[in-house]
């Protein structure tokens, strides 16, 4: 078996080594269990009872079964440990650790605890009874301080993510899924799949194992990253006849490898295991970290780039003419042709698209209205399987035509080799010809070790070119490490920043995270506040249980157990803002080989996103559910619809619900914010003076050195790409 499944195996999150016993202190372990204890507290028989005989009819399994799960506290069911390995494996970002470190010891003394609350106190919260601190939390999430809010949001966000996500040592489920009603679609034990699986690690991986410090490769062509770029420029060079290799710092996974469970995938195929924010904290920031990139892990919709952003990006301000769209009747341009064929390679296509129940619920809450709304390409082959909600874990079941299954293949056919483990650190550039630029002569890497040792450092030389696809986090700091001196590298970052709206249907079993994720969007607030094309989308998320834990709001542990027991009842919109405001990758100053993104919300992009929120709740109340809510951390974020009178009584709580959600607000850390896009940082222009590559995608400042990923992006296309 490959060293990074192994790895996997054993662990609490199904995703690492065991921790060390000794890394965290006993005091702090006290804190700890504290504060998992006041987010999910052991229940009463009468707050059992409540939950229980509220949801009669409805519960996921015997009334027994559903009592013990929701009984346990988070000490019970083994939450804490699950959050001290993420601590003590490090997978936090450095201070975003010693943030969380901090507030556990804060929370172990009297002192700390009256700093931290601003309160009178005579014990620290680890000691005080349970209600005492559900009100100290809940002050936490309503402070004025943002600096409070932070602290709130970091940890609410870590803790109740883990609680149904986790799976304890031995266990083959959470311990809180029966009571949710949620399994795990997994393929027989030994069962064959139902496609030929193309063998990598014997036909096209490069052996690692056999490499040494200082060693050096030569191919035609390096590519530094398996993801949507760089696997159709592999694929395209290597059937052109040149020797290629791909550097992936992700370790191999294949189809048959994928454990499907939630946390095991963050932790194997997503940037810091899922858990990556912008450097403010109030922005979780999901990007795949996997063997093919995000097309491993993406949610299958593909829509092509609208015309009124190829206007844009072709304007003569802009010069990329290429992108202009094709006048009716005229003869397809390149770019319409490459589009094409990418769909076509990738079976992206609308017909025949099966909804599941949450894509539904967008789709005829938008007729109803009279908004628009439209069946989006899908790269899966079957629309209608129950599996296709888990492609965002990886693809056990051949459905997703991602990289593995499309241009990394053609790659690997046409005799493309790829390096797994290989974080690419520099790019290696010969001296300037005279009056020229300098010339991309391939890179330097550090090549993990599958028995825990120190990485190698390897060279890998490029006779051509070098190509970095590492993608709008990564590439921009293989740049700057490079000694790149223009000031667009790293700049004009976008992140179609992401925020939801929820709804409860107590009569419908909607099980989102069934079904293909992303089916149906709306462009009704696309042109947003300035009729610019700045607005949002509003789309169907893929909503596994431990992502909506982590955001719904948290009012008190009663109510977080009875969004447990509501799941499968629930579903979501997304709000997809195309982004005005700009933010910056720099360097993460204690480990110059990870990311810091900055990045915070204009001021334009709030108030586009509140008004598509407003129409989410719309959307959905024309569907009749029993509540609707937003990611707001106040405890004003939901709104019961059920039981209203009238159509006019009902109109007339939506729209009190929409003026408090105006009146909220996005202030950093008041609500759950996301990015699953990131684009611009080395951005392509006609001039150095306003771009990083020319419309070639070659550097400006190196010759055959080319970027092919969203970095590219002059502007954000303001939809989601394959």
């Amino acid at each position: 078996m490959h060293h990074g499944v192994e790895a996997r195996r054993g662990s609490a999150l199904g995703a690492g080594p065991p921790s060390a016993a000794a890394g965290l202190s006993d005091a702090r372990r006290a804190a700890l269990r504290a504060l998992v204890d006041t987010f999910l507290p052991r229940l009463t028989d009468a707050e059992l009872a409540q939950l229980l005989d509220g949801a009669a009819g409805r519960l996921a399994a015997p009334r027994a079964s559903v009592e013990a799960c929701l009984r346990a506290s988070g000490t019970d069911a083994g939450l804490d440990a699950a959050v001290a390995e993420v601590l003590e494996t490090h997978a936090l970002a450095a201070p975003d650790e010693k943030d969380f470190l901090l507030l556990l010891d804060l929370l172990g003394s009297t002192v700390g605890t009256v700093a931290l609350f601003a309160t009178l106190a005579t014990q620290p919260f680890a000691a005080m009874g349970r209600a005492r601190r559900e009100a100290l939390l809940s002050s936490l999430a309503r402070s004025a301080l943002e600096l409070r809010r932070k602290a709130f949001n970091g940890v609410k966000r870590l803790v109740l993510a883990l609680s149904l996500s986790f799976v304890p040592r031995g266990a083959g489920a959470n311990p809180y899924w029966p009571a949710v009603g949620y399994a795990l679609p997994r393929r027989a034990e030994g069962a064959a799949p139902a496609w030929n699986e193309y063998d990598y690690r014997a036909r096209a991986l490069v052996d690692t194992a056999s490499l040494k410090d200082g060693d050096e490769l030569e191919y035609d062509v390096v590519v530094v990253g398996s993801g949507g770029g760089g696997g159709v420029a592999a694929a395209k060079l290597a059937e052109a006849g040149y020797r290629v290799v791909v550097a992936e710092k992700a370790a191999f996974q294949g189809p048959s490898d994928y454990d499907e469970g939630e946390a095991a995938a963050f932790k194997d195929l997503y940037e810091r295991a899922g858990l990556l924010t912008t450097v403010d904290g109030a922005m979780t920031i999901l990007a795949g970290a996997a063997f093919g990139g995000g097309t491993s892990v993406n949610w299958a919709c593909c829509i092509p780039l609208p015309d009124r952003v190829r206007e844009e990006w072709g304007a003569a301000a802009h010069g990329l003419p290429q992108f202009l769209p094709t006048p009716d009747g005229a003869e397809a341009s390149d770019f319409d042709r490459a589009l094409a064929a990418v769909m076509r390679r990738i079976g992206a296509s609308a017909d025949g698209v099966v909804h599941n129940r949450n894509n539904e619920l967008l789709r005829d809450g938008c007729m109803r209205l009279g908004y628009p709304v439209r069946a989006t390409a899908q790269n899966l082959k079957d629309t209608a399987a129950k599996s296709a909600g888990w492609t965002c874990f990886g693809d056990r079941y051949g459905n997703k035509q991602g990289g593995l299954y499309t241009y990394l293949l053609d790659a690997a056919r046409a005799g493309c080799r790829f390096m797994e483990g290989c974080a690419v650190e520099r790019v290696l550039m010969g001296p300037a010809a005279a009056g020229g630029t300098r010339r991309a002569t391939g890179v330097v890497a550090r090549v993990a070790r599958c028995d825990g040792a120190p990485p190698i450092t390897i060279t890998l030389k490029a006779r051509r070119a070098v190509v970095l696809a590492a993608g709008a986090l990564h590439t921009p700091c293989v740049l700057l490490r490079s000694g790149m001196r223009n000031p667009h590298v790293g700049k004009h970052l976008r992140l179609h920043p992401v925020t939801g709206v929820t709804a409860k249907f107590f009569g419908d079993e909607v099980r989102a995270y069934e079904g293909a994720p992303m089916t149906t969007v709306s462009d009704v607030c696309a042109d947003g506040p300035a009729g610019d094309y700045y607005g949002a989308k509003l789309e169907v998320p893929s909503t596994h249980p431990g992502l909506m834990a982590a955001c719904l709001p948290w009012t008190s542990g009663l109510a977080a157990k009875q969004n447990f027991l509501d799941l499968n009842h629930a579903a979501a919109f997304i709000v997809l803002q195309r982004d005005k405001g700009e933010g910056h990758v720099a360097l993460e100053p204690s480990d110059k080989m990870k990311p810091a993104v900055h990045y915070t919300l204009s001021r334009h992009d709030r108030e586009s996103m509140i008004d598509a929120m407003q129409h989410a709740v719309r959307i959905f109340a024309a569907s009749d559910p029993d509540e609707v809510a937003t990611l707001h951390v106040q405890e004003t974020s939901t709104a019961a619809l059920r039981g209203a009178a009238s159509e006019a009584e009902k109109t007339a709580r939506v729209e009190a619900f929409n003026a408090r959600i105006r009146a909220r607000g996005l202030a950093n850390h008041a609500a759950g914010l996301f990015s699953a896009h990131q684009m611009g940082t080395c951005r392509m222009g006609a001039s150095p003076a306003t771009s990083v590559i020319d419309k070639d995608g070659e550097c400006w400042e190196c010759d055959d050195l080319y970027i092919a990923d969203a970095s590219t992006f002059r502007l954000p296309p303001g939809q989601t790409r394959w």
